[in-house]
């Protein structure tokens, strides 16, 4: 029990240190990739609002993942229920959606902005202006989190199964093992019986 709760636990962790890597690195891209437009189009770019706005974002990105996460474990498919499973991941959707949207606009505020120059940002001017943005791009991320899931767990399963068919197999065969080795002591019984008598004559 307590190595099982160990397990599960460390699991957790692997999950949080992988998650924040990859925010990370999707937070390294999307700063690159607005570097490059600034030097296309001949803009100045300021880093350090630059890198704290993306930083931000994609680390708001992965805390409500990791909730959405938490809530696909909780709300899994099961047969003859993919409409209601549907259902209650869509408006779950919004949802999460919603809190991304406002945590985003929240972490974001009062940052210079990038790309006007010279402008505070406000979280009421970011949800104003952004939140469709924040809204589509998390419900495409939340259904990516949720399919991700799924495929997960059905491969756990699925892996779970193999083990417990090639123990049972193993078990088997040893079975088996056994059962000849026993013939094969039966069938030498007699014999030894009979030289044991022929010896003592």
């Amino acid at each position: 029990m307590v190595t099982s709760l160990n397990q599960r636990t460390r699991q957790r962790w692997i999950l949080v240190g992988c998650l924040f890597a990859l925010c990370s690195f999707l937070a390294g891209l999307s700063v690159l990739q607005t570097y490059i437009y600034h030097q296309g189009s001949g803009q100045p770019t300021l880093w350090g609002p630059l890198v704290r706005q993306e930083f931000k974002d994609w680390y708001a990105s992965g805390i409500t993942s990791l909730g959405a996460i938490w809530f696909a474990s909780r709300i899994r498919l099961q047969p003859n229920r993919t409409r209601r499973w549907l259902s209650i991941h869509g408006a779950a959707a919004l949802v999460f959606a919603g809190i991304y949207a406002v945590s985003t606009a929240w972490l974001v505020a009062g940052e210079p902005s990038v790309m006007h120059p010279g402008q505070i940002l406000t979280f009421s001017h970011l949800i104003r202006t952004w939140w469709l943005h924040y809204v589509v791009a998390y419900l495409i991320m939340y259904w990516i989190v949720v399919l991700g899931h799924l495929g997960w767990h059905s491969y756990c399963r699925n892996r779970e199964r193999e083990l417990e068919t090639a123990e049972l197999l193993r078990d088997r065969m040893l079975m088996f093992g056994d059962s000849r080795r026993r013939v094969r002591l039966s069938q030498h019984e007699p014999q030894e019986a009979e030289r044991q008598r022929q010896g003592r004559a």
